[in-house]
């Protein structure tokens, strides 16, 4: 998606393309469409806290990716070369497409299979951060727990 049908995906008289357009922010490390997009954040977070409700049942909430593009966006206006204040706060945020993405470093991961459970051991890329990560594939859909640890984790 250019940046054009990211702002108007984030719309909401566009329902078929705000998913994509927010994954389209959340999955990025372009700064040249960070920085024009995030131009349009004001317009962007007004859109996105008036999102309609789903139609029909689902099992997560649509506006879930959206509203998390926001301080995405907001973190990347802030000139934050981290993201680390984005961890705790949302659930969405895989670790091993963060690294892909340059923002961390996974020093050590646990797989729990039999769980459905992944422990993954990070540290920020721009700073000295470390998390705790937990992949929980026990629903329908992923979900990623960090906590920020104050000590240096075993293996870093």
């Amino acid at each position: 998606m250019d940046t054009k049908e990211i702002i108007e995906g984030l719309m909401p008289d566009d329902r078929h393309n705000v998913v994509p357009a927010a994954w389209a922010i959340i999955h990025s490390n372009d700064t040249q469409m960070l920085s024009a997009v995030s131009d349009a954040l004001p317009v962007i977070a007004t859109a996105v806290n008036h999102l309609p409700p789903n139609s029909e049942p689902a099992f997560r909430d649509y506006r879930f990716a959206p509203a998390l593009a926001v301080p995405v966006l907001t973190c990347f206006k802030q000139a934050d070369s981290c993201r680390c204040s984005l961890y705790p706060a949302s659930n969405g945020l895989d670790p091993e497409k963060e690294q892909r993405l340059g923002f961390i470093k996974i020093i050590k991961e646990e797989d729990h299979l039999e769980e459905y459970r992944v422990e993954y051991t990070c540290i920020c890329a721009h700073g000295e951060t470390h998390f705790e990560t937990i992949l929980d594939e026990s629903y329908p859909y992923p979900l990623w727990y960090w906590k920020r640890v104050d000590r240096p984790l075993s293996g870093s």
